[in-house]
């Protein structure tokens, strides 16, 4: 990303930059992996939402002996379910977040989903 800005910058020419979006939460249902700290219930639903900040907690309860490593694998294989940028604030969302605040992309950009229809309809 600060790549495609420095590139806009260079050339002297009007542009914008288009971030591809974050990617959603992973969705688990298996009431086993409600002990592991990191995973948070839904309870009406009995849903787990889980992202990239639950695998490393999960390698963590793994090495602690709070799971098994099927249920390390399990949440690993879950947390990040497709397209689009780190699910957590760290480099590209964060960048993508600074990019807009200085008007190099267009205003909410950074905030939408990879696979929401408001980023299709951007």
């Amino acid at each position: 990303m600060p790549g495609s800005i420095m590139g806009l910058i260079r050339v002297n020419r009007p542009g914008y930059m288009i971030y591809g979006g974050s990617i959603k939460p992973g969705i688990i249902s298996d009431n086993n992996l409600c002990g592991c700290d990191a995973i948070e219930s839904d309870i009406q639903s009995g849903k787990y939402e889980i992202d990239i900040v639950n695998s490393f907690q999960a390698y963590g309860a793994y090495k602690a002996g709070k799971i098994s490593n099927d249920e390390r694998e399990y949440i690993l294989q879950n947390a990040i379910p497709g397209p689009g940028g780190c699910g957590g604030m760290y480099t590209a969302n964060t960048m993508a977040t600074c990019i807009e605040a200085m008007g190099m992309s267009p205003l909410y950009s950074s905030s939408l989903l990879a696979e929401s229809n408001d980023k299709l309809n951007e």
